[in-house]
């Protein structure tokens, strides 16, 4: 892959629109949808990272009664080899956007 590539190898997603039809109590809260998405990305160097994240979405009610939702993320993973040919494993906390690293 050349410099500053991205492939996405992978992408599903799930949405259940009838879910905002029902009614207010049925709604709040409720996981509507998934999406999985894998990335392949180059590095400068040529080596290759692979990303893996995993979203819901979510549906909430206004004040107003009218329904709507957004995308939370649930898990962001990336992998890498180093130079030393190591595969590295990170997560990154979708709350405080800290990663920890294993190898």
């Amino acid at each position: 892959m050349p410099e500053n590539t991205e492939h996405t190898l992978l992408y599903i997603k799930y949405v259940d629109d009838a879910l905002a039809e029902q009614g207010a109590a049925a709604v709040e809260g409720a996981t509507s949808g998934m999406s999985l998405r894998v990335l392949a990305r180059a590095l400068p160097d040529g080596r290759t990272s692979v990303a893996v994240s995993l979203y819901r979405r979510v549906h909430r009610m206004r004040a107003s009664g009218k329904a709507f939702h957004y995308w939370t993320s649930e898990k962001l993973t990336s992998m890498a080899r180093t130079k030393k040919d190591l595969v590295v494993l990170r997560e990154i906390d979708r709350r405080t956007g800290k990663s920890t690293t294993q190898g």
